[in-house]
């Protein structure tokens, strides 16, 4: 039997910490040498130093933003070979594992900002989300396309708008969220 050689595999972890400040979420984001507000923390899982992929994620969330995370939930692995791969790529695989962490914002900010992180707005990374007073402009522009905060596509050129609400049958808007059975779908208020 001829034995196959497996792909080597590196573990990547993601913290999302997510705050309330005055009624408004807020994400905490970090930066790096390239520049401010790169991203979320991030680290490898290192099966040597860190027993958990929560004490790696914690050791790394402190180190780089300074900020002790409390309660933290997994949210989600990726192992898809694109998300990460470039094209002939035949380096380690990754797997992503996304946390989500519920913080208070720190009496003292200074130690985050020494560390180059600091809590943005949740709306100015997801501004179709923010429903709070009236149905986001981002969703009714028409036919253009809408480019989020870094140039990119949201939907392509020559789309149709995005104001779903418009189309969407009365019951579906009218629908909440309540614990369901196998197989049932959500009931109208």
């Amino acid at each position: 039997m001829t034995e196959s050689v497996l792909t080597p595999i590196e573990i990547g972890l993601t913290a999302a910490i997510v705050t309330v400040e005055c009624d408004e979420p807020a994400i905490l984001a970090t930066s790096d040498e390239t520049g401010p507000h790169v991203g979320l923390p991030f680290g490898p899982f290192d099966p040597l130093a860190d027993k958990t992929f929560e004490i790696g994620l914690r050791a790394f969330v402190e180190a780089q933003t300074a900020l002790s995370v409390g309660y933290v939930e997994q949210l989600y692995t990726f192992g898809d070979r694109g998300r990460h791969a470039r094209p002939d790529d035949t380096g380690p695989h990754m797997v992503s594992v996304g946390y989500l962490a519920l913080t208070r914002v720190p009496d003292n900010a200074a130690p985050l900002r020494a560390a180059g992180a600091s809590f943005e707005p949740w709306y100015q990374f997801f501004p179709w989300e923010d429903w709070r007073k009236q149905p986001p402009d981002i969703l009714d522009k028409g036919d253009r396309a809408a480019p989020d905060r870094m140039g990119r596509t949201l939907r392509p050129s020559g789309a149709p708008p995005c104001n779903w609400t418009a189309r969407a049958p009365p019951a579906l808007l009218r629908c909440q969220r309540q614990p369901m059975g196998r197989g049932e779908s959500p009931r109208p208020l």
